[in-house]
């Protein structure tokens, strides 16, 4: 049987990853697979994606180490704090709907992209950094660390996924509220919450 070349990898943030094994080179030589990997921007990796990159035991750009692992996931973090921002946009449109709440939104480890979206809505809350983090890093105390990952991923880099890394996370806070040079900026311009908006979101959210 024929193999179909390219090989695709697939991946949830990145839409173009192949190996290049597979082609015939000189005299007829297949290039090797695993070897040479081509992409789009890698910076939408999601979590999963991570572990599938670890996977395929890349050196360069993926080191299955928990440095590289950490790096990526801190490149994950500031696209989920700005490019992915209209999403948690969407959500505080979605918290203002009387008939949505009680609401509950989630990922898949409920850790970095709904601690984002925690940490955005505690700040339109008037909820202090410190607290904000704090509630960050309870996952470690109550997260069982049951989301599943591939058992051929290094552990190094498992546990760097698993992990909560707090000075990543303020970073992402920071790279979120940049943009629009203020906290205040973001809520209203970034989340879409205008004084009238603002007034509402807190009136429904706090005692």
């Amino acid at each position: 049987m024929t193999q179909i070349l390219p090989r695709l990898i697939p991946l949830e943030g990145a839409s173009n990853l192949r190996d290049l094994g597979g082609w015939r080179g000189h005299q007829g030589q297949a290039l090797r697979h695993g070897v040479l990997f081509r992409s789009d921007a890698l910076h939408r990796l999601t979590d999963q994606d991570l572990l599938t990159l670890e996977a395929t035991g890349l050196s360069t750009n993926g080191a299955a180490t928990r440095a590289e692992t950490t790096r990526l996931l801190g490149i994950a973090y500031l696209n989920y704090a700005t490019e992915q921002l209209p999403v948690y946009r969407r959500l505080c449109d979605l918290i203002l709907e009387d008939e949505r709440r009680p609401l509950l939104f989630h990922c898949s480890a409920g850790k970095d992209r709904t601690g984002l979206g925690a940490a955005l809505i505690m700040t339109a809350l008037g909820v202090s950094r410190d607290q904000i983090l704090a509630d960050y890093v309870a996952t470690d105390r109550f997260w069982r660390r049951d989301h599943p990952l591939p058992d051929e991923a290094p552990q190094e880099a498992k546990d760097a996924i698993l992990d909560t890394h707090p000075a990543l996370f303020a970073g992402a806070l920071e790279a979120a509220v940049a943009p629009f040079g203020s906290e205040a900026g973001l809520i209203e311009d970034g989340l879409g919450l205008t004084q009238a908006r603002l007034a509402d979101f807190r009136a429904v959210l706090l005692d």
